[in-house]
């Protein structure tokens, strides 16, 4: 393998300079698929890489010819693959013949999606390993160095496809109610192929034979799969577009994007084959389920607008608490202590999405614990029809409203402990729902939920609110910091002329930041920053966005806010201590009036200690402060 690795940059110009119009750009290593002029077939240099993966296919196994019918698409966004049941072996030239017109359809060899860059070097097998290409009326002959099953998909609406398939071999598959399962078994401990399918009404499992010969009861997993992917996804995620089976394979080196390199992709989901056992563990699967398995098969799914605020990490694993629902599992992965911890703690900074993601779903199993299950599909139906547009704290409002609807009762204080930051015209609309006469998230205890299906009772709807920040053009700001009785001005620093100036505050990018000196004793709080607005501003909301460290103690957690009123500074809300969060997302703060000046006086008090550390928030801290945005709107 090391002698591989050191001529992996040969091999690279090599496959470049050689690279055929008929592989185009989905496999720009590789060379084309001609035979030599007297009938032989190019030597495959890459045999080497295909021994270590995805494997041989010796000349034992029969290559066989066969009549497939491939299902067209009924519309353009139909583009999912067709398995065809037939495997190319590594070299080999196939034949596959189309009777008929080949009008929009494309094959594809292998679907191992993931294109490995430079930067993954070593690498554990070669960086692009499949073909796909137009199939042409008649004859086409095809070839991959590589090898890999055979799929069909179409470029648009397309009609079923009839193929004859002439030098393939027979992939090692099991299709739910058509396999034979001893008759499977025994293919697999006699086939030469690498990989096999197992395939369901919902799912494409592609898997190494090695983990395929674990499987016991095929029908079972698959059967469990279905019933999963039809109630506990689709019921929580919507449908998937027509002609989407949830497909997963195997791979042994994933791409950077993929999550912690284990899992990725969204069509086919991708798996480190160290995981691919987790995934066939059934029975046990049925009896104790895995969030991590659950978790997985949200990622083909889109949750519209309810993923374009706070809530969006947190709807993936929900999956998992339903189907332990439905199978009457108490679920293993509870996060009991730190629900209960957060939700019961007085902290004004306190905020949902400084919490884990996996915390963070607890709070819609809160929600079907004590409502049901089906307030979820209200709250996505509401939520396509109008509301909310493009604007975050609109559709955190609107989550809200809508689940109050549902519920029938005002959600307010339920989602005050959980630290979710509301408008003002959302707590409106919620106080014409009756109180809620019990705390019932206040002490969390992962049960059985229940699948009641309520009436929503909607109230007098609200005009939507429309959120209006101000236009920063040509705002200033002035920092005094004030050290032993001495007033020091323009307390920042400045690097590369990028970062540390004020004028980052309002350029409208939270990844440039203003911030005090740390060098020096004017990095010390309290920072105090005289802004000038420029013209009379009317606003009733004040918004910031934290710098985007995982240093809290380079945030700042409590302030003041000024307004000038003629010669006067006049305290914002009666000079309220207001709190943020410490997430580096938009952070609105709702004032309880209406208030115009040109001048503001912004009052830096305290940071967030950082993680593991306490200390009274009173004291004046040593540490700098920073801060990505800042400004101000009026909320209609």
């Amino acid at each position: 393998m090391k002698k591989i690795y050191r001529n992996i940059a040969i091999l690279f110009c090599m496959s470049l300079a050689a690279c055929s119009t008929d592989n185009e750009l989905e496999q720009p290593f590789l060379e084309g698929t001609e035979e030599i002029a007297d009938g032989s077939v190019k030597p495959n240099p890459y045999w080497g890489w295909v021994v270590e993966f995805p494997g041989m296919v010796t000349n034992e196994e029969p290559r066989i010819e066969a009549s497939v019918t491939v299902k067209g698409a009924t519309s353009a966004a139909d583009t999912f693959w067709r398995s065809t049941g037939l495997y190319f072996a590594p070299g080999d030239t196939v034949v596959v013949q189309v009777n008929g017109s080949a009008g929009n359809a494309r094959y594809r060899i292998g679907g191992f999606t993931d294109v490995l860059d430079e930067s993954l070097a070593p690498f554990k097998r070669y960086p692009n390993m499949d073909i796909e290409g137009q199939l042409q009326d008649g004859e086409n002959r095809l070839m991959s160095y590589f090898g890999g099953h055979l799929y069909i998909y179409f470029n648009g609406a397309g009609s079923d496809l009839s193929l004859q398939v002439k030098g393939a071999v027979q992939s090692p598959d099991y299709v739910l109610g058509e396999t034979d399962v001893t008759a499977w078994k025994s293919q697999l401990e006699t086939t030469q192929v690498p990989f096999g399918e197992l395939r369901g009404e919902q799912v494409v499992f592609t898997l190494p034979v090695a983990t395929l010969k674990q499987i016991t009861d095929p029908e079972g997993l698959l059967t469990f799969y279905d019933e999963f992917i039809a109630q506990d996804c689709d019921g929580l995620y919507g449908n998937r577009p027509d002609g989407m089976l949830l497909r997963l394979r195997s791979d042994i080196q994933l791409t950077e994007s993929d999550i912690l390199e284990e899992v990725g992709g969204q069509y086919p989901i991708v798996v480190n084959r160290e995981l691919d056992s987790i995934f066939v563990a059934f029975p046990a699967l049925s009896s104790s389920s895995d969030f991590s398995v659950c978790q997985t098969f949200t990622l083909p799914y889109s949750f519209e607008k309810i993923t374009a605020n706070l809530f969006r990490s947190a709807y993936y694993g929900l999956n998992y608490f339903r189907l332990c629902d439905r199978n009457a599992i108490v679920p293993a992965h509870t996060m009991t202590s730190a629900v209960n911890s957060f939700l019961n703690s007085n902290d004004p900074a306190k905020r949902f999405n400084d919490l884990q993601t996996d915390v963070r779903t607890v709070l819609f199993v809160q929600l079907a614990q004590q409502y049901g299950w089906n307030i979820f599909g209200y709250i996505s139906a509401e939520m396509m029809k109008d509301n909310g547009g493009e604007d975050e704290q609109n559709q955190r409002d609107a989550v809200a409203m809508y689940a109050c609807e549902y519920a029938g009762e005002n959600l307010a204080p339920f989602f005050e402990d959980w630290g979710v930051v509301l408008s003002s015209a959302a707590y409106g609309y919620m106080e014409q729902f009756p109180a809620i006469s019990e705390p019932f998230w206040k002490n969390y205890v992962p049960k059985a939920g229940n699948f009641d299906s309520r009436t929503p009772l909607v109230k007098n709807r609200i005009d939507w609110p429309e959120y209006r920040d101000a236009d920063r053009t040509g705002w200033t700001a002035l920092s005094t910091v004030v050290i032993g009785g001495v007033e020091t001005e323009n307390m920042h620093e400045e690097s590369n002329g990028k970062i540390g100036p004020f004028s980052n505050l309002f350029d409208g990018d939270g990844t440039t930041i203003w911030h005090s000196l740390w060098k020096k004793e004017g990095g010390r709080y309290p920072h105090v920053l005289t802004i000038d607005m420029q013209q009379e501003q009317t606003f009733n909301y004040l918004y910031f966005v934290q710098r985007n460290t995982t240093d809290p103690s380079n945030k700042c957690r409590r302030f003041q806010i000024f307004v000038k009123v003629g010669d006067e500074w006049e305290g914002i809300d009666d000079g309220k201590i207001f709190t943020l969060g410490k997430d580096a997302e938009m952070q609105r703060v709702f004032l309880d009036k209406t208030y115009t000046g040109s001048e503001l006086r912004l009052e830096l008090l305290s940071p967030h200690p950082a993680e593991g550390e306490q200390f009274d928030d009173s004291e004046r801290q040593t540490v700098p402060v920073s801060l990505g945005e800042f400004g101000v709107g009026l909320l209609n």
